[in-house]
């Protein structure tokens, strides 16, 4: 067997930086297996897009979610992060990370600060919030996981 868990996505860089891709977890069985070669693979999603500087109401979408999975016992898309708001030049909200089948995302904050971490399994990371303050990078995304049922 052959096995690699996706990373989670790397935190956008502060000052308008996209947040990073997830990994690709995979799981490949050798042609020994009973039903021959299979490869089951599950997607990273994509990294949200910030918002450029302004003062007028503008929003941002979150990251895409990953696409369809293959060869699974359950074959899905993953969920899409939430957008983010600018209300004003001195107020917003930070989207909200993707959710996993294991886990919620990291929450967004309406405070001027860096994008939290996902804690669950596939979860995706926070966007950042600047408000009238310096840049802050977004969430890093938690890691994939692969789960394998053996029966004899």
């Amino acid at each position: 067997y052959t096995v690699a868990v996706g990373a989670g996505g790397l935190a956008g860089a502060a000052a308008n930086g996209t947040g990073g891709t997830g990994g690709i977890t995979t799981f490949a069985c050798v042609a020994s297996c009973t039903g021959g070669a299979l490869t089951v693979t599950a997607n990273g999603g994509l990294g949200g897009v910030s918002i450029t500087t302004g003062t007028s109401v503008l929003s941002s979408m979150g990251g895409a979610g990953a696409g369809v999975s293959t060869n699974g016992d359950v074959n899905a898309n993953g969920a899409s992060g939430e957008y983010a708001l600018r209300f004003s030049a001195s107020t917003g909200q930070a989207g909200n990370g993707a959710p996993s089948a294991f886990s919620g995302g990291a929450k967004g904050s309406n405070a001027a600060g860096v994008g939290s971490t996902s804690i669950g399994y596939g979860g995706g990371g926070a966007g950042a919030a600047s408000i009238s303050t310096a840049a802050n990078a977004g969430g890093v995304g938690a890691p994939g996981v692969l789960i394998i049922w053996e029966f004899r």
